[in-house]
């Protein structure tokens, strides 16, 4: 991300706005403008569960809050009727202790110790570091198999809360990555869902790594985006939500919203102290395959 994009997402910056909106708040308890002010703060500072709370309490000021009312569902883990139409946040569904832990504690030390069958991931057939540093496993795992049943039988629950319509499953893809020093993903969508062959429905990234967190930064950054509209693509660097990396759990969300990666800081720059990530895509049966794109989005 560049240094425009870093600033958006500074801690220091965003826990001052979070003292500033407290504050207002003292004095004006009921100020809608200082509790969405402070509702956005939270999110960006992936503080999933305080967001909600002051969402919800924008929405009990005004009923037909709509957005307020629909952000409270996503980040509480419930449906709303239906999606804001225009530039909205991202639904997701995160979910904690994913796997036994008896799995956990066999797939973490693996990876760990097979460095050298991890390569440099590449974008559309070259390496492309000003986009994508990441490195990405080349062989095989136990376990696997149990992975990705556990994925199909999360499925049900979570596609209403992505606002998807049950589909019939063509294919699912999985891959292993880690994500080292400097490591990082620009800000991208995977699919355009306008695009007649899109067929790519879900995405999924599952956490792990050692305890307690050998590094900083890796927060996925799920940016509020239009995808319904007739301006196609449309989205903003200034809203989003960050999901903060926590060991064996994962989130589900749309690949269509516009997302992104925060740079790793990992100081002992140990292979074992990566960011794991165990990540794939849902496919729907129909339609083509469609590359993802890594160029950054218009500015809505």
């Amino acid at each position: 991300m560049g240094t425009n994009d870093q600033l958006l997402v500074d801690s220091a910056l965003l826990q001052q706005a979070e003292r500033f909106c407290t504050k207002r708040l003292d004095a004006e308890p009921n100020s809608r403008s200082t509790l969405r002010s402070l509702a956005e703060v939270y999110r960006k500072l992936g503080k999933i569960e305080e967001a909600a709370a002051t969402y919800t309490r924008l929405f009990h000021l005004d009923p037909q809050d709509h957005e307020s009312g629909y952000m409270a569902a996503v980040l509480s883990g419930r449906r709303w009727p239906s999606a804001p139409p225009g530039v909205h946040g991202a639904p997701f569904v995160l979910i904690q202790d994913f796997l036994p832990r008896a799995l956990h504690d066999e797939v973490l030390p693996f990876f760990a110790a097979v460095a050298d069958q991890f390569v440099p991931v590449k974008q559309n057939d070259a390496y492309r570091p000003e986009i994508r540093d990441t490195l990405e496993y080349q062989g095989d795992w136990e376990g696997k198999e149990q992975f990705s049943a556990l994925i199909m039988e999360a499925l049900p629950r979570v596609l209403p809360l992505l606002y998807l319509s049950p589909f019939t499953i063509a294919r699912h893809s999985i891959q292993v990555r880690a994500y080292q020093d400097g490591h990082f993903f620009m800000i991208h969508r995977d699919v355009d869902p306008n695009f007649p062959g899109a067929n790519r429905m879900v995405n999924f990234v599952y956490y792990l790594h050692r305890v307690p967190k050998p590094y900083s930064g890796g927060e996925l950054l799920l940016f509020d985006s239009d995808t319904d509209t007739e301006v196609k693509g449309r989205t903003t660097k200034s809203r989003f939500t960050r999901i903060v990396p926590t060991d064996n759990s994962i989130v589900f969300f749309p690949p269509h919203f516009y997302h992104s990666v925060v740079e790793i800081r990992c100081p002992s720059r140990d292979f074992a102290d990566s960011r794991f990530i165990i990540n794939g895509h849902i496919h729907k049966q129909g339609g083509a395959h469609q590359t993802p794109s890594a160029s950054g989005p218009p500015e809505s």
